[in-house]
């Protein structure tokens, strides 16, 4: 039987050093200082993930940076950042995302994908997340233990739609069994859970529909063949 798990990237597997950050740096770069709670502010919303109900195929790829560096630039207006900038600005802002090098695996990463693998699991990454994801996972060293990935921002719809999960699924080639493993209640585990597959909600422990909410990466393995071994777990189980 063919058993794949699809993981959440950041968050669950590795964290970033936030986009407030990044924009912050880019901005600093640039000669020109920033209140980095309004950068915060700003950035709470204008992301495709923050409006999962709004499906965009027709802007992948390119067009989905595009489209977020228009929401920037509103920003830039309001701090009166001189328009000669804007592109730089955005320029650095996309490098730093791009780079793996400002993503932290957690200490227990590698060891439970190896550990997953060895047990005869699958794994793919299925993330919502902007198009340079499958560089990031190679510059982390994490493609030898991944059959595939999925990024929202090559789909054009975001977690937890059902459609993204649907093309999740079919890529991995209709697996016997499946679940669905993320730090997020509602994108992760509901997304999950509304198409019937088991899912592990990690390092959020908080009541929501998951199987089991567990601290660390390293907890997954024997909670796996407790689920798969169609054990009935309490709802919001703890461990």
């Amino acid at each position: 039987m063919r058993k794949v798990i699809f993981w959440d990237f950041d968050g669950t597997l590795a964290f970033f050093v936030r986009w407030s950050v990044s924009m912050d740096r880019a901005l600093r770069e640039a000669g020109w200082e920033v209140d980095l709670k309004k950068i915060q502010e700003h950035l709470k919303s204008g992301f495709t993930w923050h409006t999962p109900e709004i499906s965009y195929a027709h802007a992948t790829g390119e067009r989905w940076w595009d489209n977020l560096f228009r929401h920037f630039e509103k920003l830039y207006l309001q701090v009166h950042l001189d328009k000669a900038l804007w592109k730089q600005v955005n320029t650095g802002i996309r490098e730093a995302v791009a780079d793996w090098k400002n993503y932290t695996l957690f200490d227990d990463t590698v060891k439970t994908l190896n550990a997953c693998r060895e047990s005869g699991y699958t794994s793919y990454v299925l993330s919502n997340f902007s198009p340079e994801l499958p560089d990031i996972l190679k510059g982390l060293g994490l493609v030898e233990y991944l059959d595939g990935w999925v990024a929202s921002a090559w789909l054009g719809y975001d977690k937890p739609r059902r459609e993204i999960f649907e093309y999740a699924y079919a890529s991995a080639g209709n697996p016997e069994w499946c679940c669905m493993i993320g730090d997020n209640p509602k994108a992760d585990i509901a997304g999950a859970k509304a198409l019937g597959w088991p899912a592990i909600l990690v390092h959020n422990i908080v009541p929501c529909s998951a199987d089991f909410c567990v601290k660390a990466l390293e907890d997954i393995p024997e909670l796996l063949m407790r689920i798969q071994s169609k054990s009935k777990p309490p709802l919001n189980g703890i461990v």
